[in-house]
This record gives C-alpha cells, structure tokens and sequence, in this order.
C-alpha cells in the first residue's frame, strides 16, 4: 500500500517491472523467446484486452454457430413452394366462398319451390280426405244424438227421484223431535238420566233387601224370646220385666222397618216408573234423531240432484249447440268438396314433383355440405402455413440479427486486438524514447549508438545499435554491455511505469561480470547515473565497487566468533 501511495503505481507491476530480485536486473533478457510479450502483456494488463478478445471470439462463434443452425432449421421449416401453397390454397378457397355463395342461392330457391309443391300436395290430399272427414262428422253426429237420448233418460230419472223425497214429511218429524226435547232433553241429557235413574233403583233395592233381613232377623229373635226365657244371644235367663221389654223393643223396631220397607218400595216403584218413561222417550228421541238425519240427507240429495239436473240441463244445451255447429261445419265441408274433387287426379304428378324438388335440395344441401368441409380443410392447411411463415419471418430476422451481433463482435475483436497493438507501440515507444536519452549515459562510446525494444514473430527483442545496423543484445554484445542494456531497460520500464521514482536501488549487481564488466558499472554508478537518478543505493560484497561510491560509503562489520552485533562503520562521506 505504500508503494503504491507513493509511487501512484500497482505494486505488481512495480514488483515485476521496477524491483528486481538480487541477481534479476536482466529479468527480461533471461525469459525464453516466445513468453516476453505474454510476461509483459500481463504486466502492463493487456492481457486483459486479449482475454476479453478471445471471449469475444469463442462468443462471436457460438452465435455463428447458432445463426448457422437457425438458418438451416428455417429453411427446413419454410420454403418457396409452401408460398406458392399458400398462394394457391388463397384462390381456391375464394374459388370455393363464390360457389359455395351460388349453391346457397339455389338452395334458396330450391327450399321455395319445395314449400309451394308441399302446399299444392296438402290442399289436393285435403281435398280426398274431406269424403272420410263427412263420413266422421255424420257418425259423430248420430253419437250425440244418441248421447241427447241418455240425457234426456237421465234427466226424467232425477226428476224422479226429487218426486221422492218429501220435504214436508221431514219438517213434521223435526217438530215432534223439538216438543220431546224441550220436554225430556236431548239423547244425552236423557242418557245421563238414564244412568242416574238406575242407579238409584239399584240403590232402594239394596236398602229394601238390608231393611227385609233385618226384619226378618228381628222377627225370629223376638220369636226365640216368646218361646223361651233365656236370652237368643247370650243365653242367659230373662225375668219377666226384661223379657217383656225386650220383646216391645224387637217389635217396635220390626214396625219401624215395616214402615221403612213400605216407603223404600213406594220410591222404587216411582223410580221405576220414571226410569221408564224416561227410557220411552229416550228411544223415541233416538228414532226421531235418526229419521229427522236421514230426511235432511234426503234433502242433500233432493238438492244434489236438483243441482244435477241443471248442470245435466246445461250440458245438454251446450252438446246441442256443438252438434248444431259441427252439422253446419258438415254442410260447408260438403260444399267445399264439391270445389275440390278436380283436384284429387293431380295428386301422383304432385307427389312426382314434390319427390323431384326434394332430391334435388338434398343434392344441393350435400354439395355445399361438401365445399363447406373442403373450405375448412384448405383453411385449416393455410392457417398452418402462414403459422409457419410467421415462425419462419422470425427466424430470418433471429438469424439476420445474429448476424449483425456477429459482426458486431468481430469489430469489437478486431478492436480490441488494435488497443493491443497500440498500447503496445504506445508503450515500446516510451521505453525507446527513455533509453535512447539514458543510453549515451550509461554508454559514452561508439560501439553501440542506442539500444531499444522491438517486436520480432509476435515477441519483444532488445537491440542495439552499431554503426551500420540494429543486432540482438544478446548473442553479440559483451556481459557489461548486456548488463548495461538490461539496466537500461530497467531504468526505462521504471521511467515509464512510474514517473514519481526517483531512486535506484542495487543488491550485489555484479553477479555474472567480469572484470571488467565490474569496473565498467562502478564507473557508470559514479559518472553517468547521477544525472539521471536523484539517489543510488548500492549493497554490495565487492569492494571494487567502493570506487564506485559519489555520496556516503558504509561498511557492515560482525565479529562471528565473538558472536558481537553487526557494526556500522562510515567509510567515506561528501564531508570527509
């Protein structure tokens, strides 16, 4: 995050492109041919645009290769013939409306002449039936006459029966039931009475029979006292006194019940005597009751009848007035026939052409029936045509969409590949314009004039220059001016990438150097990187490079053995 923050700069890219690893300042050089635009494509994240590019491509091919089989499959779906169908199927079903309109039209007219021969056929076979409709009426005619006869009988037998029943009669026996009930009461009044009649007989019976043994039991005792002196109860002796007194008790007591029989059974016999009359009257009432009942039913009827005998009057008024009409109709009907027998010979021609008119609708009802079905077939295989000319439009328009999505993708590809290439030139351009003014710096003789970064078989190549041509930095120039190419670049990516670096930091640079190589970089550290960079560090085991050293010269020393820290030790400084 600080790198970043301070150098404005994606801390992979400074970690690939500006630090290098001890040992890796020619990073660049050692990648194998082939991989050094990929590397730096990745860095610089135009790979991004290649990845987008591919995806674009894979994509553009699959929609090909969907517009492809679209087209295919609409042109299996829908062909020229099917239109020229569909144009045909068109003009015969108007073919088929227009004589379907005329078929209709005649049928019309056919139906019409059919009802005018129906008519004609219906008045000449009423003209042959009117013979047998005369023959019904006369025979309906003699029935209800005959029915008027058994009216006429039944109306003489009601009046009859009215004859019959007496309505004075029934009046006189309602009076003599009225005087028996305001006398002795009604049926149920005298029921009661009945009822309670008896029971008192019943009553002064039961009191006569008790007063009877009584008596008779008295009547023994005083006879048993007259003949002996001791008591009839407890056997004990009666003097004179006591007998005498008991027997004047026994014998007022037996004339007491005497007297009490006599009246008992004076009452009996005038209970009885009103339990009979009242019994008389009693059935009488009921007779009277039954007969004045059955001669009001007498009158119900006698009215029943009389009610009959208008209603069987009126029906017969009416039968007569409908004979009376139904004769009439008899006689116009006569009439008629008279006018209408002409016509009972034309009755086979009429039928001949009835049965002509009907064959000849019925074969004109089949015929439209026919062009009806076949209208509905032809439409049935025009409406899945035109179905499958409208999936057909939208699969040509699917597919000339595609298309235009296809090239679309194409321009965007291509577009893509062009950012490619421009960033790229864009980018190598900087890089060349940096080293091209670093390089005499770090390289102030004629050997080599400039070095710069070109694009060979789709990968970079590092060059320099000699008097007469651009040659591969490697392969032909020496290890110091290969590292001074590789710093070169170095400087210039970092230049480039991050324009607020202004220090170079180097850790054991003379890896792989030769001697002289040694002494070529320590000069170009203290003479010519000063002008470009504003601060050097430079960490190092090789003490040549001390020459090297413009600004402050530090050494690390550590006694192992003693097993001291490390000491810093200033060597050389500006000052000093």
């Amino acid at each position: 995050e600080y790198v970043e923050k301070i150098l404005h700069l994606d801390y992979d890219i400074f970690s690939r492109a500006v630090y290098a690893e001890q040992n890796q300042l020619d990073y660049f050089l050692e990648l194998p041919k082939g991989q050094r635009m990929a590397q730096i494509d990745s860095l610089l994240k135009i790979n991004t645009y290649e990845d987008a590019r591919k995806t674009v491509t894979s994509l553009a091919n699959k929609i090909d290769a969907e517009r492809e089989t679209k087209e295919y499959d609409s042109k299996a779906l829908f062909s020229a013939a099917d239109e020229s169908t569909i144009a045909r199927l068109g003009a015969e079903i108007s073919d088929t409306q227009k004589e379907a309109a005329r078929l209709e039209a005649e049928r019309i007219n056919a139906e019409n002449l059919l009802e005018q021969t129906r008519e004609s056929l219906e008045k000449a076979r009423a003209a042959r039936e009117s013979k047998a409709e005369i023959e019904r009426l006369e025979s309906e005619s003699r029935g209800l006459e005959s029915t008027l006869e058994i009216l006429d009988h039944e109306l003489k037998l009601i009046a009859k029966k009215l004859a019959e029943n007496n309505k004075d009669g029934a009046d006189a026996e309602k009076e003599t039931l009225n005087k028996l009930v305001e006398k002795f009461g009604n049926s149920k009044e005298l029921s009661a009475k009945l009822k309670e009649t008896k029971e008192q007989e019943i009553s002064f019976e039961k009191r006569i029979e008790r007063a009877e043994t009584k008596k008779e039991y008295l009547g023994h005792a005083l006879k048993d006292i007259g003949e002996s002196d001791n008591c009839p109860l407890c056997k004990s002796h009666l003097d004179p006194a006591k007998k005498s007194k008991l027997k004047e008790g026994h014998a007022h007591e037996i004339s007491a019940l005497e007297s009490e029989i006599k009246e008992l059974k004076e009452k009996l016999r005038e209970t009885q005597k009103s339990y009979f009359e009242t019994e008389s009257a009693h059935e009488q009432i009921a007779v009277l009751e039954t007969e004045v009942a059955t001669a009001e039913e007498s009158a119900k009827i006698a009215l029943q009848i009389g009610q009959d005998f208008a209603s069987r009057e009126r029906e017969l008024s009416a039968k007569r007035g409908e004979i009376d009409a139904k004769l009439k109709a008899l006689a116009s009907r006569k009439s008629e026939l008279e006018k209408e027998k002409e016509e009972d010979a034309d009755i086979k021609k009429l039928e001949a052409d009835y049965e002509n008119v009907l064959v000849a609708t019925e074969k004109t009802k089949g015929r439209l029936s026919s062009l009806s079905l076949l209208k509905a077939e032809k439409a049935e295989r025009l409406a899945i045509l035109e179905e499958k000319r409208k999936v057909f439009t939208v699969a040509v328009k699917e597919v000339e969409s595609l298309s235009r999505i296809k090239r679309s993708l194409e321009i965007f590809s291509g577009a893509l590949l062009k950012t490619q290439e421009e960033l790229r030139a864009e980018f190598i351009t900087i890089v060349n314009e940096v080293m091209a003014e670093i390089w005499p710096t770090l390289y102030p003789y004629g050997d080599f004039t400039n070095v710069k970064l070109m694009i060979e078989n789709r990968d970079y190549v590092l060059k320099a220059k000699t008097t007469s041509e651009w040659v591969n930095v490697e392969g032909i120039t020496s290890g110091g001016e290969r590292s001074l190419a590789a710093l070169a670049l170095r400087i210039a990516f970092s230049l480039a990438l991050a324009r607020n670096l202004g220090m170079l930091v180097l850790d054991e640079p003379t890896h792989n150097l030769d001697t002289n190589a040694v002494d070529e970089l320590a000069i170009t550290l203290r003479e010519r990187l000063p002008n470009l960079i504003d601060q050097i560090f430079l960490i190092t085991h090789e003490e040549r490079l001390e020459s090297a050293v413009s600004g402050y010269l530090y050494r690390l020393e550590r006694n192992k053995e003693l097993d001291e820290p490390t000491k810093v030790v200033l060597i050389a400084s500006p000052e000093l």
